[in-house]
């Protein structure tokens, strides 16, 4: 019986992970991962009671049901409650994990030869990786831009040098070309389709030619959709638009705007975290 319950169990996760972990698709992985739980907790039940296995199928399925019209519908391409995430305070294990994606930033940048100059990040609220770039590198101006009002205000409680910070979106904001380094910590993941190719080009147009651009993202992979899987399950996951991304894919198409000098992963993190430095080579079209 138990080689049963690890059967299933991992065919259906097997399936889901490869078939449905589309962002079309969100609501048949939502609906798969609870049909997974439910089958592995009848499964559990039915050693014990036998009797009860058909009741216990039908209240699940009925539940199943009414979350479909109820509860998945309001999940499905709802978009991240960032006042909420911000004025959430991390665990220590995340804000230990995070130093350390910190520090791997800023080793990226200093063994590229980036020593300092005008900066800009986008999806900047509240961030810390601002105040470790401005306290390790030579910083003349550092804007950062982000949507989010409460995100912005929480940036005054950062020791940032020559701070400009701007409550725009990344498609709004307007500039010159001004800049050395313009990056995004965990930002492209929460566009899709051709707004993540707008977002990815928006990187590029006010950095100056040889200047970079640094990109993260969550990368997908099996630790990453089972730990998501387990807190989506428990309704802890936050990140309800993120859609993990390849990070080949995203080099190649970073190689239409320069040189990929480092496209690494970051396999410390909980969430494993793609890294890639570019360096920009070529002009964008409509630039202006």
């Amino acid at each position: 019986m138990y080689s049963y319950i690890i059967f299933i169990f991992g065919l259906l996760f097997f399936i889901e992970y490869y078939f449905f972990s589309n962002d079309k698709k969100y609501l048949l992985i939502y609906v798969l991962r609870y049909i997974l739980v439910n089958i592995f907790i009848c499964l559990i039940f039915f050693l014990f009671y036998k009797k009860g296995l058909y009741f216990l199928l039908l209240l699940s399925f009925a539940k199943l049901l009414v979350d479909i019209f109820f509860v998945f519908k309001k999940l499905v391409f709802k978009q991240t409650d960032w006042k909420k995430y911000y004025s959430k305070k991390p665990i220590k294990i995340i804000t230990k994990k995070r130093n350390n994606n910190i520090c791997f930033i800023l080793n990226v940048l200093k063994n590229n030869s980036f020593f300092g100059g005008n900066v800009l990040e986008y999806g900047g609220g509240n961030s810390m990786v601002a105040e470790a770039i401005s306290n390790s590198f030579d910083v003349r101006k550092f804007t950062i831009v982000d949507s989010n009002k409460y995100g912005i205000e929480l940036l005054k409680n950062r020791n940032i040098d020559n701070l400009n910070a701007r409550c725009e979106s990344i498609f709004e904001y307007k500039d010159e070309k001004i800049y050395d380094l313009i990056y995004s910590i965990g930002l492209i993941e929460h566009f899709q389709e051709n707004d993540l190719i707008k977002c990815i080009k928006e990187h590029f147009r006010y950095v100056k030619d040889g200047g970079y651009v640094l990109i993260t993202f969550p990368v997908k992979c099996f630790r990453y959709m089972f730990i998501r899987t387990v807190m989506e399950v428990f309704n802890l996951w936050r990140y309800t638009d993120e859609v993990p991304l390849n990070n080949k894919k995203i080099g190649d198409i970073l190689k239409d705007y320069g040189d990929v000098i480092v496209n690494e992963v970051n396999s410390k993190l909980i969430l494993p975290q793609a890294i890639i430095l570019v360096k920009k080579g070529v002009k964008l079209e409509n630039e202006k």
